[in-house]
């Protein structure tokens, strides 16, 4: 049998709206990327939603958008996908490394201030801290309460990476969860900007794509306009029939744009997205219940109710002091593979990437929890069109390596 890490779970209904695109004519950014904007906003409630060809494009239209440059510093988790760091580079401006908990993998208020304090102490360098990114990793919300409230002390602008994120839940800390509005709320405007990422592994896909939400007026119009150029108009308006061609370039933008192919299968993947999150949910919970109390393997560790994880990834720890034999994360991973099952790793911390390394002089012994993480860390397979026989195959596998 093969069990793929992750299989985009697509329908009839894309394919059709796919093909009405195609014979439409028109095959960029029209009619049905407005749909879907409207559509996407509305579902998280958010004022503006605007579709672009990826999260890495929205974080970069983010962070351009609040005004970074040289003089920058922004606040990023180390244990996250690159991109996430990559678009503060773009800028020349600095990223400053944060460690992630234990149990949820995310950065915590707590954890952000440790690194803000110590960026201050050392000036390390003289940059002005403008901006933060928490990410909500693995689909597990950040504890947005007093990240919120670390950012209005200092005067910081929040862009959440929730490209692992749709649909999440926020989840108040324990005493505050009575009084608190965000409670169960989908995560999509509580920062400043959410970037969303429609990667073909993601929890709903657009084949490549990613979604910028904002409530703020001033930023969702700085993003329109950089996303595609910086034309001051959008081009289905000015290539309609009847439609003035007359156009100004108003600042040096982006080629970022949403195609309508790729929002003729967002249309119908986010109508579905609740469908496929509580799939997803139901592999988990299978997870939970088959993989307890397996010498060595530490399972999901939970700061939120468990249908407040969008689940995009179910990754688990490998103890070697206490697993058979010593058996390592990357032993399992080659056990499983010559069984033909796909895994991952979620993430090779970034201080141990060559650039930020070498660039920043960061050492493992900086990052603590992310170094015990990721030395552990792998990824099952999860994806909502898994089969009940494959996912017995996966389960019945871990056993037969692990027991």
């Amino acid at each position: 049998m093969n069990v793929p890490f992750a299989i985009p779970d697509l329908g009839n209904q894309e394919i059709q709206e796919v093909i009405s695109v195609i014979k439409s004519g028109w095959l960029t950014t029209a009619s049905r990327c407005k749909q879907f904007e409207e559509n996407f906003a509305k579902y998280v409630g958010a004022k503006h939603a605007l579709a672009v060809n990826s999260a890495t494009a929205a974080l970069h239209l983010g962070v351009e958008s609040m005004g970074a440059d040289p003089d920058t510093a922004v606040l990023v988790p180390t244990f996250t996908f690159t991109s996430t760091a990559e678009v503060v580079r773009y800028f020349d401006a600095e990223p400053i490394f944060v460690d992630c908990e234990p149990d949820t993998f995310c950065i915590s208020s707590d954890l952000i201030e440790q690194a803000y304090d110590h960026y201050k102490a050392n000036n390390l360098p003289a940059k002005k801290i403008k901006i933060m990114i928490p990410v909500h990793f693995g689909g597990h919300p950040c504890e947005m309460n007093d990240i919120v409230a670390l950012a209005k002390k200092y005067g910081l602008k929040i862009i959440e990476d929730a490209a692992h994120a749709i649909p999440t839940r926020y989840a108040a800390a324990e005493s505050l969860q009575e009084s608190n509005q965000i409670e169960g709320k989908l995560i999509g405007n509580t920062g400043d900007i959410t970037c969303f990422s429609f990667y073909a592994n993601k929890t709903m896909t657009t084949g490549e794509g990613g979604m910028l939400c904002t409530d703020n007026d001033d930023i969702a119009k700085r993003v329109q306009v950089m996303r595609l150029h910086g034309i001051s108009r959008d081009v289905w308006d000015r290539f309609e029939t009847g439609a003035s061609w007359e156009y100004d370039i108003v600042a040096p933008g982006y080629k970022y744009n949403m195609p309508d192919i790729s929002a003729a299968i967002g249309i119908h993947q986010l109508k579905k997205v609740e469908q496929f999150r509580d799939q997803r949910q139901k592999i988990a919970q299978i997870y939970f219940d088959e993989l307890k109390n397996i010498p060595g393997l530490i399972l999901p560790r939970l700061k939120c109710p468990k249908e407040f994880h969008s689940w995009y990834l179910f990754m688990v720890l490998i103890n070697p002091e206490a697993s058979k034999n010593g058996l390592t994360r990357d032993d399992l991973i080659t056990e499983l593979s010559k069984r033909n099952i796909g895994t991952s790793v979620h993430y090779k911390p970034l201080h141990r990437m060559s650039y930020y390394k070498n660039r920043y002089k960061l050492k493992p012994e900086m990052f603590p929890n992310a170094e015990w993480v990721f030395q552990r860390c792998v990824s099952l397979p999860m994806f909502s069109a898994m089969k009940e026989n494959q996912l017995e195959y996966v389960i019945e596998s871990i056993k037969e390596i692990l027991l």
